[in-house]
């Protein structure tokens, strides 16, 4: 049931990612993403997996997407951003948390 998938993401990912089965991982969650492509659970799922393995082109990508889906979602720029900070990519990492916080801050002058 993907729409309930998000109740066990992080109990299903530390399970696997402990066993070492990161194809397994991938495969469940772009099997999720195939049949919901706006699930923001498994993107990110998917992306802080590369991430971890050290696969930060796949990981851009993914943090990317969400950001283009889903503008106002923190923790993919807060990804992103981090990212860019080790790959020496500093001012790039210090724009998109600027702009995040900016973004945040009018949405709760709007509230």
């Amino acid at each position: 049931s993907p729409d309930n998938a998000h109740l066990v993401f992080d109990r299903l990912r530390r399970s696997l990612f402990d066993m070492g089965q990161f194809n397994m991982i991938s495969s469940v969650f772009e099997n999720i993403l195939e049949r919901d492509p706006n699930n923001i659970s498994a993107a990110m799922a998917l992306a802080e997996l590369y991430e971890k393995k050290g696969d930060r082109s796949q990981a851009l990508d993914f943090y990317r997407q969400i950001i283009n889906a889903h503008p106002n979602y923190a923790p993919a720029h807060i990804g992103l951003a981090r990212i860019y900070r080790e790959q020496g990519r500093t001012s790039e990492a210090f724009d998109i948390l600027e702009n995040l916080f900016f973004q945040q801050e009018a949405a709760r002058q709007r509230q």
